[in-house]
C-alpha cells in the first residue's frame, strides 16, 4: 500500500542559533496497530519536487503529536 500523504507545508524548524524555514511532507504508512507516520523535510518545495534527497526524517509513533501555530 503506497503511503498516504497528510499534510504538506513549510514550517519552522529550530537549529543552534536560528528557525530555518522548510517544507515539509507529513506521510502515513500502513494499518492498524502496523502504522506509522513520517515527517521528512526539504530545503524547499522546488529540492522535494526535484527529487533532491530529504534534508531530515522523523518517524512519529503512537504518542507523537503536530501543534500547528497558525
Amino acid at each position: 500500500m503506497a503511503p498516504l500523504t497528510i499534510l504538506e507545508g513549510y514550517l519552522l524548524k529550530r537549529g543552534q542559533m536560528t528557525a530555518k524555514r522548510r517544507y515539509f511532507s507529513l506521510q502515513h504508512h500502513g494499518e492498524g496497530n502496523a502504522s506509522t507516520s513520517t515527517l521528512t523535510y526539504w530545503g524547499s518545495k522546488e529540492e522535494m519536487e526535484a527529487n533532491i534527497p530529504a534534508r531530515g526524517q522523523l518517524l512519529l509513533g503512537a504518542d507523537g503529536w503536530l501543534q500547528d501555530l497558525a
